[in-house]
């Protein structure tokens, strides 16, 4: 990996409930961990019920509320929280 923008390298692990790793990726340490949760998730063969994460990840919510997953994520306050975020993505 190039880690001479942003430095280092990420390690992006799914796993299930037992804690079995069942996706993994490499990615530049600069890289959104959201932009690589969408590749793992897409490539999985079964959809969880729900889903765990930091709120790095609040920006896939909608996402998977669409899909029937359970999203367990703080609201990352920088999106504007809550329903405010909401309403600006579909303006944008």
């Amino acid at each position: 990996m190039d880690s001479s923008i942003g430095g280092g390298t990420k390690i992006h692990v799914i796993v299930d409930g037992g804690s079995k790793p069942i996706a993994v990726a490499i990615s530049p340490g600069n890289t959104h961990d959201s932009q690589i949760f969408n590749n793992l998730y897409d490539k999985m063969e079964r959809k969880p019920e729900r889903i765990y994460g930091d709120s790095a990840y609040d920006e896939v919510r909608d996402r998977l509320g669409r899909g029937g997953v359970e999203a367990n994520m703080p609201v990352n306050p920088g999106n504007g929280g809550g329903r405010y975020h909401a309403v600006r993505r579909d303006m944008e």
